[in-house]
């Protein structure tokens, strides 16, 4: 009698997802021009529509989208 051959091979199963990793790295990114944008228009808009601040504008929300992806 013949033996027959048997596969031995265990089901691989797919690695995990690393969210914490994935979620720092986003964390660390720089902000979009976009969201700069936006975020300078929201202050300009908090201020009135007042004009002749626009460098402020966006120095500030540069800043403060910076603070906010390192922390």
């Amino acid at each position: 009698m013949a033996k027959q051959a048997v596969s031995r091979k265990t089901p691989s199963t797919p690695p995990k997802p690393q969210n914490k990793k994935v979620l720092s790295l986003a964390r660390a990114l720089p902000p979009t021009h976009d969201a700069i944008a936006t975020r300078a228009f929201e202050l300009y808009l908090s201020r009135g529509a007042m004009e002749g601040s626009d460098v402020t504008d966006w120095m500030m929300a540069e800043r403060e989208l910076s603070a906010a992806s390192s922390s």
